[in-house]
């Protein structure tokens, strides 16, 4: 960062991650920003407060507020936080919520700090989605098929010598991409909103083997198991 267009002074928006307590009632706050992407911020003796910065760092919640930072190289610091929007649809439902820290774990794992992230309106559109008309695992393969697409993690499906080579690749690995699982690939990367998952019936053997997919994808590009997998109740998803 070029020293002279340094500003002290961070707005924030955007959606609590993952939040780590230490000490008494500090935090360490992962928040996708709309601007800055993924920041990881502090916030001193929130967790002993009653006031609006507690109850704005839920984790799930879209908050807005202000950060301080003494200098380029330090760990932005909470000043002022306002929850914006609280996702209670969510965090009633632990089914819902285990697809939401599937997505936030896949996210913290891939995405680099201070950089913005281009899908940040179609995530926060997802957790609406989630929020207010269930349906987690559609909505959830939907964002992270988009997600790995622009990273550049999947190739075009367009024909089948496009992931002939990418199939056998994870062939070796011992995974076997399910057709059902190639066709929904194919739809979803070229589909133009989330109204194209909204009620479409995905079979139980699909969404698992997409599920496991991504979590190897994850796995054979940044080396990282994704613990959240295990809390995913598979019988609960919808025939």
């Amino acid at each position: 960062m070029d020293p002279s267009s340094f500003n002290r002074y961070l707005s924030l928006y955007g959606l609590v991650i993952r939040k780590r307590d230490f000490g008494e009632g500090n935090s360490f706050v992962s928040i996708i920003d709309r601007e800055n992407g993924l920041l990881e911020i502090v916030s001193y003796g929130s967790g002993m407060e009653k006031s609006t910065r507690r109850e704005a760092l839920l984790v799930t919640g879209l908050i807005s507020g202000v950060c301080y930072r003494k200098h380029p190289e330090a760990l932005p610091v909470l000043r002022e936080a306002l929850r914006e929007r609280s996702f209670d649809g969510i965090t009633s439902n632990y089914n819902s919520l285990s697809y939401v820290f599937f997505i936030f774990e896949i996210l913290s794992i891939m995405l680099r700090e201070d950089e913005k992230f281009a899908l940040f309106n179609l995530l926060l559109e997802t957790m609406v989605r989630i929020n207010d008309a269930g349906n987690p695992e559609n909505y959830c393969i939907y964002f992270i098929i988009k997600f790995l697409n622009s990273e550049g993690l999947l190739p075009g499906f367009k024909t089948p010598d496009d992931y002939m080579i990418f199939k056998a690749d994870l062939e070796k690995s011992g995974f076997i991409l399910g057709n059902g699982s190639i066709r929904l690939i194919k739809d979803i990367s070229a589909a133009s909103n989330l109204n194209f998952i909204e009620d479409k019936k995905i079979s139980t053997s699909v969404t698992i083997n997409l599920l496991n997919f991504i979590s190897l994808m994850i796995k054979m590009n940044y080396d990282r198991e994704i613990k959240s997998i295990s809390m995913i109740n598979t019988d609960r998803i919808r025939q």
